[in-house]
């Protein structure tokens, strides 16, 4: 049986950097008693829940979901709290680690944000830096990184890519044990992910190769802390904890988000064929490849193409979707299976072992998370909430019937369901029970979540037939 800790507190908010956090840090608290970690110390000084998971002298890595340094949605630049994991929760279970550490051992806060987010702005606005700063000087060995390989400067929609050399990587070839491996090769040449070179991109999933640049620092890890935001999300449907792996992998290139064309045409791009749509593709692969080769002047002519289509897409087409931005998406759930199957069965050399490698456990920060268009232009949706659990795909499947999702229609699901099952992330055979504070949702399983007990989050744009509204 599959155990789900839902702590709620309908007052909780997150204190500015140096309040105290009292909510927080007994939502943290209580969720780990919920799941009853070192149950026979709990309420003494020797309390240590998350021993479970860590022993002295481990490599701990804590996984936030830091994505961008601002809201996408405009006007609302500045509403960061249901954008990034906020590091009020960070902190809470930081002082866990801590104990079950010992003092001896290293602490690795870490993530792969969007090739365009200002790392140190994000860090610094939102209290991080300040938070390992604070650490660092009572002795811990805790270090602050981003794992992006690669990041970009945007010059007015023309991404300027530059490499970061201390991005210290492993490539992993999951090759006959990914969700890809049953694509023809005329379906792996039409992947795509935004933005991206798709000559790349090809290089790394084609027919008897798929492979993945991920963190060393997960890699060498002997637990990771998930902690993600969850939030709706464009293409996905929803992002918890399955989808914040993301962002253990350093070089966007690797990671399928979309198949060009329509369903028809065997792809997951947009629903219906449509030739003007075509043609963006084709322009926009064109656009990534002369951004990717340095030609900014030519990349130009083909970005004003872009943009004369798109404004015809606009306003003269009922079926506006672009990139894989909606509900047919089958393509960015494979990606996201293929990485949690690599953060539990990747050795610390990248060689993918028939048994977990490593401790997990999720602590998702839901004190206020993210509704609508996201991730990066989602909606404040205040809901007070911290979920912790050991599986992954449980965790999210509570948080799922929390914001309202069709269970059954949600693609990372599904996808799971239907694939490659040689290396379990979820056993579809354990039950899932809700242990909580709050009569509402203690002792239930995640099925029995309905209008009465969650919150109805508003859908992402074209994914409207996948939430209970």
């Amino acid at each position: 049986m599959y155990k789900v800790a839902v702590e709620y507190n309908e007052n909780a908010k997150y204190p500015d950097y140096g309040e105290a956090d009292y909510y927080i840090k007994e939502l943290v608290k209580n969720s780990f008693a919920d799941l009853e970690l070192d149950k026979e110390n709990y309420g003494t000084e020797s309390w240590n829940p998350l021993g479970k998971f860590i022993k002295p002298g481990n490599l701990v890595v804590i996984k936030p979901n830091l994505v961008m340094h601002k809201n996408y949605r405009k006007g609302f630049q500045d509403d960061t709290d249901c954008v990034f994991t906020n590091p009020s929760v960070v902190r809470a279970v930081l002082d866990y680690v801590i104990i079950a550490l010992e003092g001896k051992g290293k602490i690795t806060i870490g993530d792969a944000p969007v090739q365009e987010c200002n790392f140190n702005e994000l860090i610094k606005k939102s209290g991080y830096e300040q938070l390992v700063k604070d650490y660092q000087q009572t002795g811990i060995d805790i270090v602050l990184k981003d794992f992006r390989g690669v990041i970009s400067r945007s010059d007015h929609g023309v991404l300027h890519q530059s490499e970061k050399p201390s991005a210290k990587h492993i490539i992993v070839k999951l090759d006959n044990l990914s969700e890809f491996s049953d694509c023809s090769k005329d379906k792996l040449k039409k992947i795509r992910i935004t933005n991206y070179n798709p000559d790349e991109l090809i290089k790394h999933h084609n027919f008897g190769t798929h492979e993945y640049c991920i963190a060393e620092d997960i890699l060498k890890a002997d637990c990771i802390i998930n902690m993600p935001k969850p939030k709706t999300h464009k293409k996905a449907g929803i992002t918890a904890c399955l989808k914040n792996l993301v962002g253990i992998n350093c070089r966007k290139e690797y990671l399928p988000h979309h198949t060009t064309g329509s369903l028809s045409d065997g792809g997951d791009e947009y629903n219906k064929k449509s030739k003007i749509k075509e043609l963006r593709t084709k322009n926009h692969d064109k656009f990534c490849i002369c951004v990717y080769n340095k030609k900014y002047f030519r990349a130009r002519f083909y970005q004003a193409v872009i943009l004369v289509q798109d404004f015809i897409i606009n306003h003269f087409y009922s079926d506006r979707t672009s990139f894989g931005s909606w509900s047919g998406n089958n393509t960015i759930s494979k990606t996201t299976i293929d990485l949690n199957r690599i953060a539990l069965y990747a050795d610390k050399n990248g060689i993918i072992k028939e048994t977990p490698q490593r401790a997990f456990f999720n602590i998702a920060d839901m004190i206020v998370s993210g509704e609508h268009n996201g991730p990066m232009a989602p909606e404040s949706r205040p809901v007070g909430m911290i979920l912790a659990g050991e599986n992954s795909f449980a965790t999210d499947l509570v948080i799922a019937r929390l914001m309202r999702a069709k269970i059954d229609k949600i693609p990372t699901f599904n996808s799971y369901f239907s694939g490659n099952n040689s290396l379990l992330i979820f056993n579809s055979d354990e039950d899932i029970t809700l242990i909580s504070n709050d009569s509402k949702w203690n002792g239930i399983s995640y099925k029995q979540i309905n209008e009465s007990n969650s919150f109805s989050f508003k859908s992402p744009d074209d994914w409207e037939e996948c939430f209970e509204q």
